[in-house]
């Protein structure tokens, strides 16, 4: 056979055999703590996510409503704030509830808007139970790493909220965070590394005493450190070529 057909055709084997072996990952991404003081009195603080870079691809905000409305025991996508980016096809509360309204639920900017939060919510699961909470689908224009937010802790309640926070996907690959229940609201974040069009990943929390309650979700993409490293490069090259007198 032709050598070059033979180097082809290694070349094309070599590439559906690394097409095949990279799976998705998931792992713990750090939490942002206390975005609003600690504290379980009654009384609305405001977590400024604009400030942390993050809800920039897209957003939800479970049953954003006014301060007094006063409603739990919801359809989980009531009065739902969503803002989900190209890359997120579908979330789904389905067997969750929701609630919202009440005082002492935290407010959270993001996007340059400023919404009452209010929370999904599992209840009476047991103290300590793990609790599935939504699911969310990925679409083919996901980006090769992106970072999901889960914003914990808004309640400013003690019996309200969860004390670990699961992200499960595809082949049962998962990451979890602990989380500390102060009354000052928290943004767990997970990177979800390639994944792929149609994936589903579950997140679960962790119910303290009453039930499980997260207050909304953030995404982000996060540029490849190999991309970063082709970007810093150009630049270099560029201003190389400029001192040396060329045109770019």
């Amino acid at each position: 056979m032709n050598p070059l057909r033979l180097t082809l055709l290694a070349g094309a084997c070599s590439a559906v055999s690394l097409t095949g072996l990279n799976a998705a990952t998931v792992s713990s991404a750090g939490t942002l703590v206390d975005l609003t003081p600690a504290g379980f009195s009654p009384g609305t603080d405001n977590a400024d996510l604009d400030a942390q870079g993050a809800g920039a691809d897209g957003f939800v905000i479970f049953n954003s409503v006014p301060e007094g409305t006063n409603v739990s025991n919801r359809p989980w996508d009531e009065s739902m704030v969503s803002n989900l980016p190209a890359y997120i096809t579908s979330l789904d509360g389905a067997g969750s509830t929701s609630s919202g309204g009440w005082a002492n639920y935290d407010d959270v900017t993001i996007g340059a808007t400023t919404y009452n939060t209010g929370g999904i919510v599992r209840g009476g699961v047991g103290n300590g139970v793990e609790a599935q909470m939504f699911t969310f689908q990925l679409s083919a224009t996901v980006p090769p790493i992106v970072t999901i937010g889960l914003l914990v802790d808004n309640s400013d309640s003690a019996n309200w909220d969860v004390s670990n926070v699961r992200i499960e996907g595809p082949g049962a690959i998962t990451a979890n965070q602990n989380v500390a229940i102060n009354g000052g609201s928290d943004l767990v974040q997970f990177s979800i590394n390639g994944g792929a069009a149609g994936e589903t990943y579950t997140i679960y929390g962790t119910s303290p005493p009453s039930g499980a309650l997260i207050g909304g979700a953030t995404f982000d993409s996060i540029p490849e450190p190999g991309s970063l490293s082709l970007l810093a490069a150009g630049g270099l090259l560029l201003l190389r070529r400029r001192r040396r007198g060329f045109a770019p």
